[in-house]
């Protein structure tokens, strides 16, 4: 168990909508209790904890953050969410930030933001390889993890709409074919170049891109 003590926890956002069990799951663990949880809202003990809404407590172990993150990402293998920890006495805080088999955290300010040390900062800044620079700076920040989260996060909002709505996966088959049949038409009027960027936009690398040419030409 480590030493790092915080004020307060954030439940930023939860994919799919499981901020209810992850709040229960923290006070369960002893980080939050009703009474520090509810304490400026008595009447609201009844309702489940949402992404935004502050879960007061003190001595939250980070470690312990995570162990519950890992417990439920066991019983539902889709689940993602970031939660931020903020410092007590104004110091950054934990940000939590979990997709289905990775898990980024790191020091970030109260609009959970990552914060970077200054020597961290200036060893990044020293590196001479790019890639090897992309991937300190990715390690500082959690940026890949955290784009990946959001993409999902807009995702799962395209699909509660779509729930809402009551469409079904057959009834898109019409709308897709027609809006990229559109778009087809589009490209092919622009050339080749068009064309290129288009089919290149799939593909992992520039030999992945030579290799779909060379099938289009056997």
């Amino acid at each position: 168990m480590n030493d790092e003590h915080y004020a307060a926890l954030t439940i930023i956002d939860c994919c799919p909508d499981t901020a209810a069990e992850l709040g229960d799951r923290l006070r369960d663990a002893g980080f939050l209790t009703d009474a520090e949880r509810y304490r400026t809202d008595p009447d609201a003990q009844e309702q489940p904890p949402a992404p935004g809404e502050v879960l007061t407590a003190y001595g939250i172990d980070t470690d312990g953050i995570q162990d519950v993150l890992d417990e439920l990402a066991a019983l539902d293998p889709r689940f993602a969410c970031r939660v931020r920890t903020e410092g007590e006495r104004g110091e950054p805080g934990t940000l939590f930030v979990h997709l289905p088999g990775r898990t980024w955290r790191g020091p970030c300010d109260r609009a959970a933001t990552p914060v970077v040390d200054a020597d961290t900062a200036a060893a990044i800044a020293a590196e001479p390889d790019h890639h090897t620079r992309a991937r300190l700076l990715d390690a500082a920040t959690g940026h890949r993890i955290r784009a990946a989260l959001a993409h999902l996060q807009h995702l799962h909002d395209l699909e509660a709409i779509a729930t809402e709505v009551g469409i079904a996966e057959s009834d898109l088959d019409a709308a897709v074919h027609d809006v990229f049949a559109e778009q087809a038409a589009e490209v092919n009027n622009g050339g080749r170049p068009a064309q290129l960027v288009l089919l290149n936009e799939g593909c992992r690398d520039r030999d992945a891109f030579r290799d779909l040419l060379r099938d289009l030409r056997s």
